[in-house]
């Protein structure tokens, strides 16, 4: 729950005690005034005094005295709890409440320091100056918490176990303590929540604050022992280089931990022992007994739960059930207990409603504010009444006072019930109407040039009853805005026009055809086509079709428009390419420059001869390490000379990547090693074995990838009897097969190549004997072969040879090109057998008719 520091003695109350002590209304403007600017501190920051201070040893400090903050609240201070930092004005040492100090002046300066006793001390744990401190502190208003303070600073000067009686250590300190000094402290019932909540000390009556912490250890990633090493370990085997690599290694490893058993015979220990430990305690069998007996491991004990204060709400700190009964007492703690939120559950925010009788304030308020302000009964109906904070309240309805029938004005039911009475406001409520809507209002068919409307009753008004309902009906709504478009022979002009207008100004027929293609007034005319023109290479000028029909000619402009870029897309560069008449020039020309230069046809001819013009290798000067600059070879010439350039020019050459493979020990890691990395890892002669063993990156990519692209295989048995096979085959390749043979009645087809016979493979030289060692009936087992579409009478290749030639996209590509190929030129084929079969039988005719 909120807490404010009440202006008039610096100390936190709740909205409810304020307004117990003030009173409802002043209780809530001082709650009001009560709010404070919140302010950060640090040590060394300047601040001014507020209000004056007197202390229990006449030590003052007034309104506006300046000084600078010591210490701030925090684990270690001594900074007592509620002050927002420890301050030194004008001699005076005291902790500062909220409202007591403010910063001041600038403290982005270290030069305000006037005198050495405004300096904050370095050491804050001192404990001398701790106890001296206590002797000089002022500003408190309270005598007890001075009394308290300068106790428990003289108990914290006693050194020395107390008898064996446990200590604890409050949160914030340092120093440990028995539990009747935090009774004899902070009081009976409150000393004894701290006592709960504090920490147990190291050992009974003595200080173990810190616990040194253990030296890492890592399993080394080399060995399967799962034996673990210190950092240290790892640099004396390996050495210093070698050493921090293996112990990253075995960090990201982090082998699996060697499993932990609790022992049967310990019943109430949650210490657990490894396998190990078992038979080294109880001997070889009996240990091994034992340790299949153990369960596994507990593990850690499942945390106490904890849950928040809902006394505390702004604090994230969390206490367990025994601490709650502690702190509160058996039956109050238990309840506490149940209402308080887990703590990994923040607690559900109270809800707020607004007060309906404040109905122009945002301001909100709990159930419980309700109750405190309006007392029981009346807060709780108040409550169900107002609107949730989230959800603004609903506007109350309003009418109109059907005694005020020419007034606009309107009110709520409880204005009319405060102005008429209970019982006749209630029937004029009843009665009294809600803001009209707006009446139907028309034109006048009378009045066609005017855009004025009435309502029906001024129709009926003006014309009678009857007449005027007549009128009504065939009076018409305020017509729609007649549509509007720009005329498309005006590009330029924004101005719009009606289709009458479109007519009465081009015609029936030609207006009608005009609207159409006009655009509508709230749409941009499209923009038209613009093109460069090719004759103006250079140029960045754009033209319309029209332009070049214009300027060429129909004909003319109609096929240089086809060929002109349109103008948001850049014209291609014209190729171009070295005259091989001029070896040593770099310069290049485009064709049509050849054909000016050589004639149409000699400059044809050079122009298919001359080589597109590549870009000169270029190459980083080794003797420049750090530089980016490249040059090319007779730039390394004219530099170093002729010899010397040239040994240069080779050693700048890219130095290939290092070979890398992956670890045959590791078949499920992606990770490769060089071969220097094998050889260090395991040693010369064994690292050399397992880097010839060792696959190359991607080799088993490379092999799936092998069996996915294999050629299909046909099989085609063959029954010739006696007579011939029916192909027509250079070597082991059937370039062609006889209609009705045995070769085609087995679905052997033309351009496949002969791999096996009988399941027996064969070659280009052996292919005969094996086919005279046949009898009537044999297999053959066929590939498809295509011919190579790069080469005019290209030779005929399998898929895998294409792949084999070429690398293997281009291959694939090829081979698909080849196909496409091979279909048009046996299309083509058929087309000429057609004709001429055609002109042999109209050959046929004419000689008979003749």
């Amino acid at each position: 729950m909120e807490r404010r520091t009440d202006p008039n003695d610096f100390k936190e109350y709740t909205f409810n005690e304020f307004c117990q002590f003030y009173g409802p209304q002043e209780g809530r403007n001082v709650w009001d005034k009560a709010q404070q600017k919140s302010h950060t501190y640090y040590v060394g920051m300047r601040v001014r005094a507020l209000t004056k201070l007197a202390g229990d040893r006449d030590q003052v400090v007034n309104q506006g005295d300046v000084g600078s903050v010591t210490a701030l609240p925090g684990p270690g201070s001594s900074v007592e709890r509620g002050a927002v930092a420890e301050v030194l004005i004008r001699g005076v040492r005291f902790d500062a409440q909220p409202g007591m100090i403010e910063p001041c002046g600038n403290n982005n300066s270290n030069n305000f320091r006037n005198s050495s006793s405004d300096r904050p001390r370095n050491d804050r744990n001192n404990r001398n100056d701790r106890n001296e401190r206590g002797n000089d502190r002022g500003g408190r208003m309270n005598d007890r918490n001075n009394n308290r303070m300068n106790d428990r600073n003289n108990n914290r000067g006693q050194s020395g176990p107390r008898g064996g009686e446990e200590r604890r250590t409050p949160l914030g300190d340092n120093q440990s303590y028995t539990r009747s000094e935090f009774l004899d402290y902070y009081g009976q019932q409150k000393g004894a929540g701290l006592w709960n909540k504090s920490a147990p000390s190291g050992g009974k009556g003595q200080r173990n604050n810190s616990r040194p912490q253990k030296e890492e250890r890592r399993a080394d990633p080399s060995e399967k022992s799962g034996r673990t090493y210190t950092k240290n370990d790892f640099l004396d085997l390996y050495g210093p280089k070698k050493g921090i690599s293996m112990w990253k290694k075995a960090g990201k490893e982090g082998g699996a931990k060697e499993e932990k058993r609790a022992d049967p015979n310990e019943k109430n220990s949650k210490k657990t022992y490894t396998r190990a430990e078992f038979l080294k305690c109880y001997g070889d069998k009996a240990g091994a007994a034992i340790w299949k007996k153990a369960g596994k491991a507990a593990g850690a004990p499942e945390k106490e739960e904890r849950r928040r204060d809902p006394n505390e709400p702004k604090s994230k700190k969390t206490y367990t059930k025994k601490e709650f009964l502690d702190l509160y007492g058996a039956k109050k703690g238990a309840a506490v207990w149940k209402k308080a939120a887990p703590a990994d559950k923040p607690a559900e925010k109270e809800e707020r409603r607004r007060d309906p009788n404040e109905p122009n304030s945002k301001k909100t308020y709990t159930r419980k504010e309700f109750v405190d302000l309006y007392g029981a009964k009346k807060g709780g109906a108040i409550w169900k009444k107002a609107a949730p904070a989230d959800k603004p309240a609903e506007k109350e309805e309003r009418r109109r006072d059907p005694n005020e029938p020419n007034s606009k004005k309107t009110y709520t039911k409880k204005e009319f019930l405060d102005l008429y009475g209970a019982k006749k406001g209630a029937a004029i409520w009843k009665k009294a109407s809600k803001p009209a809507e707006k009446e139907e209002r028309r034109r006048d068919p009378n009045e066609p040039k005017s855009k004025k409307t009435y309502t029906k009753k001024e129709f009926i008004d003006l014309y009678g009853a009857k007449k005027g309902a007549a009128i009504w009906k065939k009076a018409s709504k305020p017509a729609e805005k007649e549509e509007r478009r720009r005329d498309p022979n005006e590009p330029k002009s924004k101005k719009t026009y009606t289709k009458k207008e479109f007519i009465d100004l081009y015609g029936a027929k030609k207006g009608a055809a005009i609207w159409k293609k006009a655009a509508p007034a709230d749409k941009p005319a499209e923009k038209e086509e613009r093109r460069r023109d090719p004759n103006e290479p250079k140029s960045k000028k754009t033209y319309t079709k029209k332009e070049f029909l214009d300027l060429y000619g129909a004909k003319k402009g109609a096929a240089i428009w086809k060929k002109a870029a349109p103008a948001d897309k850049p014209a291609e560069k014209e190729e171009r390419r070295r005259d091989p008449n001029e070896p040593n020039s770099k310069k290049t020309y485009t064709k049509k420059e050849f054909l000016d230069l050589y004639g149409a046809k000699k400059g044809a001819a050079i122009w298919k001869k001359a080589a597109p013009a590549e870009k000169e290798e270029k190459r980083s000067d080794p003797n420049e390490p750090k530089s980016k600059k490249t040059y090319t070879k007779k730039e390394f010439i004219d530099l170093y000379g002729a010899k010397k350039g040239a040994a240069i020019w080779k050693k700048a050459a890219p130095a290939e990547k290092e070979e890398k493979r992956s670890d045959p020990n590791e078949p499920k890691s992606k990770k490769t090693y060089t071969k220097k990395e094998f050889i260090d890892l395991y040693g010369a002669k064994k690292g050399a074995a397992i880097w010839k063993k060792a696959e190359k990156s991607g080799d088993k990519k490379d092999k799936k990838d092998r069996k996915k692209i294999e050629q299909e295989k046909t099989e085609h048995t063959i029954n010739k009897s006696g007579g011939s096979i029916g192909w027509g085959r250079i070597e082991n390749t059937i370039i062609t097969v006889d209609a009705d043979g045995a070769a085609e009645k087995a679905g052997v087809k033309n351009n496949v190549r002969i791999i096996a016979i009988n399941g027996k493979g064969v070659s280009k030289g052996s292919i005969d004997k094996a086919l005279a060692a046949c009898e009537d009936s044999f297999t053959i087992t066929v590939v498809e072969v295509r011919r190579d579409p790069t080469e005019v009478n290209g030779e005929l290749y399998s898929k895998m040879q294409f792949i084999k030639q070429y690398d293997e996209d281009e291959g694939l590509r090829l081979w698909a090109k080849a196909d496409k190929v091979q279909k048009k030129k046996a299309a083509n084929k058929k087309k000429r057998a057609e004709k001429k079969a055609e002109a042999e039988k109209a050959e046929e005719g004419e000689k008979k008719e003749a």
